[in-house]
């Protein structure tokens, strides 16, 4: 007669529970999910306001302006702006919508909180610009000044410019 060891018994325990687990959060999806019998329709919904909210082309010409004026508000000192290639960031539901992207490398030195506000004021807007990198170090033996590098990814919906 066979009997299992303590070992044994411990894996089939704790197989039990992960499946038990696992079927509670599928139960509770399937909740949520019956909420939502309009589901496709709200995801369409929600696609059209994206292509709204993303500007058709991108325009680096219109974020390097947006850039400038960002900067003389803030008093800031820029070195160099520079916008790499596009690339294709990727798709929404079922290739409906094509997302592309640009970086934009802009590097300036300022103090720490015209820096933020900067970013700040360059992420607000109509365009969907998202702060992806950045550095801030001491550009002087005070450390009141910094020098700063923001890498920046534009967005929209076809990839020329």
């Amino acid at each position: 007669m066979f009997e299992p060891t303590k070992s044994e018994i411990l894996k089939a325990e704790t197989e039990t529970l992960k499946n038990r687990k696992e079927f509670e959060e599928n139960e509770v999806f399937a909740k949520k999910i019956e909420k939502f019998p309009q589901y496709p329709d709200f995801v369409t919904g929600e696609l059209d306001e994206l292509k709204t909210y993303l500007p058709p082309e991108i325009s680096s010409d219109k974020f390097t302006e947006k850039i400038y004026s960002a900067a003389a508000n803030q008093k800031i000192r820029l070195i160099s702006v520079k916008a790499g290639e596009v690339e294709k960031s990727g798709k929404f539901s079922d290739e409906k919508i094509n997302l592309y992207a640009r970086p934009v490398e802009i590097k300036f030195e300022s103090g720490y909180v015209s820096a933020i506000n900067f970013a700040s004021e360059i992420s607000d807007g109509d365009k969907l610009a998202n702060l992806k990198n950045f550095s801030l170090t001491a550009a002087n033996d005070s450390g009141k000044i910094l020098s700063c590098e923001f890498e920046f990814e534009i967005y929209a919906l076809n990839g020329s410019d």
